[in-house]
């Protein structure tokens, strides 16, 4: 067994410090002041014009924006005023975890924000079950994954679809939501898949841990 330390990179999207410090003040997330205590934290400022998306690429190919060319879910195509949407199949770049599949080593990766499943030979992959943000619909490798995912688990609790009935879509931003905006019972049915879909990827991510 190896020496070197175990670590955990854990980063919050989309997650505002201020209110988090202010609740964890008031007592009210005990678990994430644990976290500020004893983990080591950086802030991370987003460089002007490059939008999430375009940080959750870098992270997963370790390469910016200008390599890896996946700036935002949509975009302007270049010498035009023509707005189209964009697709994580065109990333550049290989993620990280196919660098370690290279070296031997054993792999679980599961919903990656804005990622795709890429070549590897040891472990597994999955795709947009469970994720934020949809572009090219639930797949895996192996590619029985997906069966095996959806007889064990079924469907992420969280469904939405766009009216347009596009593949590339967040979820959460059309679950429970019949008009513009979310009255207060559309807003607790969404908070309780939110939490089941907590619980239900924990199962999930034991399940295969335990299967190595």
């Amino acid at each position: 067994m190896s020496n070197a330390p175990r670590v955990l990179f854990v980063a919050f999207d989309a997650c505002d410090i201020s209110t988090v410090q202010k609740m964890v003040a008031d007592g009210d997330l005990p678990a994430f002041g644990s976290l500020l205590l004893e983990a080591a934290t950086r802030d991370v400022i987003n460089p002007p014009g490059v939008f999430e998306g375009a940080l959750w690429a870098s992270f997963l190919t370790s390469d910016n924006v200008m390599k890896h060319g996946y700036w935002n879910w949509e975009e302007i195509a270049a010498g035009t005023y023509d707005r189209h949407e964009t697709s994580v199949g065109d990333l550049q770049g290989k993620p990280f975890w196919e660098w370690l599949d290279a070296a031997g080593c054993s792999i679980a990766v599961v919903d990656v924000p804005h990622s795709r499943p890429y070549d590897a030979s040891k472990g597994m992959q999955l795709c947009e079950w469970g994720a934020h943000d949809l572009h090219l619909g639930l797949g895996s490798l192996p590619t029985s994954l997906v069966q095996d995912v959806q007889t064990r688990f079924g469907a992420y609790p969280v469904q939405g679809q766009r009216p347009d009935g596009s593949p590339q879509v967040a979820p959460d931003d059309y679950a429970h939501r019949a008009g513009p905006a979310r009255n207060a019972l559309e807003l607790v049915r969404l908070r309780n898949d939110i939490l089941a879909g907590v619980r239900k990827k924990a199962e999930l991510s034991l399940h295969y841990l335990d299967q190595r």
